[in-house]
Order: structure tokens, then sequence, then C-alpha cells
């Protein structure tokens, strides 16, 4: 290498990295380090981890090994340290420079950053392992372990099947003591043997929506109309629209520039550092409707970020930004419309005329409230919580390479930002050109397509299509419910908890997040939601009270989590965790446990101000 060339040049000029497109390049910079070692400095140990890869930029290293002593290797240029690219477990060579020696040094964690890319440069660095050591490189990977046989999970689909079976049997026969009419009764047996395939896991969750509505339109239960309203919903358009606007934004890079140009014009000090990571997620988490694909997008640049501001590793700094970038894009899923889908599925549930009022705006003021609590108490408490001294030293001139390699906006790039501002000011304007805001996610979607900037592979692809069944089921259902009054008869039966709503909200929103967390133990939060949200939105209609004030709350609810596996979305930040180490999981999760009842205060100090206006 020359030493008059820049690391990002090198990583754009390098034979096994230049294959890489430049986003995956610039995200792998900040862990580039460059270093002088003195004459006789050993820098790894035969049978050592094999954490590192070396690249010389001036000077020259020997190898040896004990189990061929005679074989010693002299190394001037390119690599060394081959065994942490092609995921060996130990050095198979002791290396220790000859002279005083410039290296560039690369963490093996780090490569995961290259994505689908990686196996070309395993291939690349098993092959120059190869002709180097003389052994056959292959053998040096490590194993890969065979997973035991989950007997408890074959148990419990076992047991949901039998239940699957029995509950819509016990549900006809319970029901016929009831007032309901026949064709409700069969409904809610068919109801019941949905509920207890997304309890169980046993099928995908888009499913046991999609079997009550077939079943009911085979059954005649209800007009083709009522049952199928899910996919002519505003819900469901809106929902499509936004996912492809989403992905293209994400996919484009649009996304990770954005956030790189954020730092590179905030002084590095790490209250403005977690203020700004907090600013970032809450722009991205209205035009990036899935919460696993912000996770996904934000996880490793936060990685990339404590990194490059050299906070130690699970460190007090480095957990507390890995929080607030966590916090920014999932506690403000439910304040903005088009940050989940199952907004837009809350949105489908209302009648037309509350439809009109909770769009976007209307939305984002009626959680105004619980999003400024949230948010100030989050950033109080944090700032308690993980007091530390550390400096933050992120070096600018670092930023300023990583958008260099990114280059100049690409046309995907432009368009998105065409897309989104397009479709921000119809929005805004809506009131003036009375063109219905699922129409014009429909137009964008179609302008997007007409011009391939989202191509036939990526609307199979990259829209999220089983959640977008899951709203189409759950619409379909609940317009089901009401054709057959099923929700007048639940308001009759449960009108104790109908009068709570409407005399004491406060002793109603205790009872829902006690039964919230109770549920949350067992059920994920998606199924949750979709249950109480059938259940409870009904009643509310009975309670004089604003549907959408319980759907929030329910929104807001299902998402608490104490442990990981109640949280999917989790598992990005777990998974970039084992590579990098950035964070402190305990320290997380102890944290996590607070933002929690930071989330419920919120909602309790809601009430004053939903009543003020007019939704209680």
């Amino acid at each position: 290498m020359n030493p008059a060339i820049s690391i990002d040049q090198f990583l754009q000029t390098d034979s096994a990295f230049s294959v890489c497109p430049t986003r995956d390049l610039s995200t792998l910079l900040p862990y580039v380090i460059q270093k002088k070692v003195s004459k006789g400095t050993i820098l790894y140990r035969e049978l050592d981890d094999a954490k590192n890869l070396y690249f010389i930029v001036s000077g020259s290293i020997k190898l040896t090994s004990d189990t061929t002593p005679g074989n010693i290797i002299t190394v001037t240029d390119g690599y060394f340290g081959e065994e942490a690219a092609v995921k060996a477990e130990t050095y198979i060579a002791t290396a220790v420079t000859q002279e005083e020696t410039e290296v560039l040094v690369l963490p093996s964690y780090a490569l995961h950053r290259l994505g689908k890319y990686l196996d070309h440069i395993e291939k690349h660095f098993l092959f120059s392992l190869t002709q180097k050591m003389g052994i056959d490189a292959l053998k040096l990977k490590s194993p890969l372990k065979k997973q035991p046989e989950n007997k408890k999970q074959e148990l419990r689909e076992s047991l949901g099947w039998l239940l699957t079976i029995i509950s819509p049997i016990s549900a006809y026969y319970f029901l016929q003591g009831t007032t309901l009419p026949p064709c409700s009764i069969y409904f809610l047996s068919i109801l019941s043997a949905s509920v207890t395939m997304w309890i169980f896991r046993l099928v995908p969750d888009f499913v046991p929506g999609l079997f009550a509505i077939l079943a009911a339109l085979i059954m005649g239960l209800a007009p083709t109309q009522t049952i199928l309203s899910g996919f002519t919903s505003n819900g469901f358009i809106l929902a499509m629209s936004i996912f492809s606007l989403g992905s293209i934004i994400v996919g484009s890079g649009l996304a990770y520039r954005i956030m790189l140009i954020i730092l590179k014009h905030v002084p590095p000090n790490q209250t403005l550092y977690n203020i700004s990571v907090l600013c970032a997620g809450g722009v991205f988490t209205p035009i990036v409707p899935s919460m696993m694909a912000r996770m996904e997008l934000t996880a490793p640049f936060i990685a990339d970020l404590t990194q490059g501001a050299k906070f130690y590793r699970r460190g007090y700094a480095s957990t507390r930004l890995a929080l607030t970038s966590f916090i920014s894009v999932s506690i403000l899923a439910p304040v903005f419309l088009s940050s989940s889908p199952f907004n837009f599925l809350v949105l489908g549930l209302l009648p037309v005329q509350d439809q009109q009022q909770f769009l976007w705006l209307g939305w984002l003021k009626a959680a105004g409230v619980y999003t400024l609590i949230s948010l100030s108490l989050f950033l109080i408490t944090s700032s308690l919580f993980f007091k530390n001294e550390e400096l933050t030293l992120t070096s600018k001139s670092e930023i300023k390479s990583q958008l260099k390699l990114l280059g100049p906006m690409t046309q995907h790039e432009v368009s998105a930002i065409i897309g989104f501002i397009i479709f921000i000011t119809g929005v805004l304007t809506s009131s003036y050109h009375r063109i219905p805001t699922a129409w014009l996610g429909l137009i964008l979607l179609f302008g997007f397509l007409a011009l391939n900037f989202f191509t036939k592979d990526d609307f199979r692809s990259k829209i999220n299509w089983p959640v977008l069944f899951i709203i189409i089921g759950m619409i379909g259902i609940a317009n089901t419910l009401q054709y057959l009054q099923i929700n007048v008869w639940l308001s009759d039966n449960l009108s104790w908890m109908v009068a709570y709503m409407r005399e004491s909200f406060a002793l109603f929103l205790f009872f829902l997040t006690v039964l919230t967390f109770a549920l949350r133990v067992f059920i994920p939060s998606v199924i949750v939601t979709v249950i109480l949200v059938m259940v409870f939105m009904p009643l509310a209609f009975a309670g004089g009270v604003s549907p959408w004030v319980v759907a929030f709350c329910v929104l807001v609810l299902s998402e608490t989590w104490f442990l990981p596996y109640q949280c999917f979305y989790f598992i990005p930040f777990q998974e970039t965790n084992r590579t990098t180490a950035f964070f402190d999981e305990k320290k997380f999760l102890s944290y996590n446990f607070f933002v929690n009842f930071i989330k419920i205060i919120a909602l309790f100090a809601c009430i004053p101000y939903w009543r003020q206006i007019g939704l209680l």
C-alpha cells in the first residue's frame, strides 16, 4: 500500500474489498486502525484467538510456527492474519515485526458489516492463506454446531393444535345459551380457533386472520364486501405505499447518509450525541414503517458511532447511546401514523369520520403530550442512570471520509427525497386539494413503479406483505363482528368495563396495563395488539370514549417488555452486540425496566389533555 493513499482510497482499490458497495465500505471505515509498531513486537502468537486481520503499509513481519519449525515466512506487503477473516478460531503462526512497521488493523467482527459480500471476502482470504502457509485453510474454519432438537417446542405445537381443534367446539357449545344468533356463534367459534393459532404461534402471524375470513366466506356469514373490506381499506393502501417509500429510503443509503451529515455538524459531546440520535430516530420513525427495519438500520450505525467516538466498550457512554438509539425508533412508534403497520390497522377500524380526524397531523396532535412527557423523562433519567466522565473523541475527518466514500447522491436517493417531499406536501395540503391520503400514497407508489425506482422484484420482496395481510384479516374480522352485531353483545356483557371507561378512565387504564403485562409474559406483542384492539375498540364506542384513545393505549402498552424474548425487534441489537460488544446488555435491560414505567406515567398524564380536547 502506498503510504500516501488514504484508508478510504485503499478500501475502494483493494482486490478483497473493491467489490463491495461504497455504503458498506463507509460503515467499515471507523473500525480500520492504522498504527506503527517497533521492531521485535509480537502482534499475535500461534493459537491466540484470531481477532484481527492485518495489512502492511510499510515494513515487514516474520511468521513462524511451532508445528513446522523450519517454515519461516517473511511478509513485506499485503495481508497477514487471514485466519480472522476465514472464521478460524485461532492463528496458526506467530507474527513478529522485523523492523519498524506500519499496519492497518481490521477486527474480524467488523467484517460482518459487509453482509452478502462476506462470502467473496472469505474465499479471497482462504486462497491467500493457503498460498502463504501451504496448508488446507478450509480445515481451520470453526465447525458448525449441531442444533439440539427442541422437545419443548414440539410439545407446545402438539398442545396448540389440540386446543385449536377443541376451542371452536367448546365455544360453540358455550355460546348456545346466549342471545347470539347462529351466524354470530359460528363466527366467534371460528375466531376462537384463529386466536389459539396466534397464541401458540402454530403458523405465520398472517394466516389465522386469513383463515377466519376464508371460513366466514365459505359459510356465508356476512356479505363478501364486508368480509373482504380489508383489501379496500385506507389502512391497507396507505401501509403498502409507505412500505415502498420506506424501503427506497433505506435501500438507497439515504438514511445512512442523513445520519452521517447530522453527526458531522454536531460537536463531540455525549449529551449532544444522545439528543442528535434521538432526533434522528424521530425523523426515521415516520418514514420507515417497519420496527425491525429501523432496528437493523440503527444498530450497526450506533456500533460504528461508539467505535468512532472511542467510547469504552460496554461502558456507560456506549450503552446509553445504544439505548437512546433503540428508544428513538421504538418509543415513538405509536406517535406517528406511518411508523407502524398496526397504526394503519387502528386507522382502518375507526369510523370514516374519525379516520379523517386522525390522519397524520391529527394523530400526532392527539399523541403530542405523550411524546413530550415520555421523551423528557427518558432524557432526564437516562442521563442520571448512565452518568460518567468519558470523553467523546470522534474524528470529524473520519466522518468526512465516510461521506467521501459514499460519493454524490445517487438517483435512487434523489428519487426518495422527491417522493417524500411530494407525499408530505400532499398530506399537509389535503384540505385544499381534497385528494384522500390513501390515494396520494397509491399515486406515489405508481410513480416509483413507472419510473423503475421501485422494481418488480422490490415490489415482491421489500414490501412486508405478511404484515399487510394481518391488517387485511383484522379489518375484515372487525367489520364482520360489527355486521353481526357481536360488538353490541360484548358491550352488554362487559357493561362494567364500559362504565369504567366512561366514569373513571384512569381505573380502566390501570386494568388494561395489568392485563397487557400478564398477556405479554406468554404472547408476542403483535398478537396482544391485535386481540386487545379487537376487544376494546368496540367497547369504546359504547362507553362514549374515542376508540382512538383506547387503541393508542393498547399500542403503547403492548410494546412494553422486560426480558429479551418478549421483544423480537431487540434481536438486531443483540446480534450486533455479539460481534462488536459495543454495549452492556445487563445495564441496557436494567434501564429498559424503567422505560416501561415511563410509558405508563406518560399515558396517565395524557388523560387530562385528552379530556380537554374532547376525546374522553
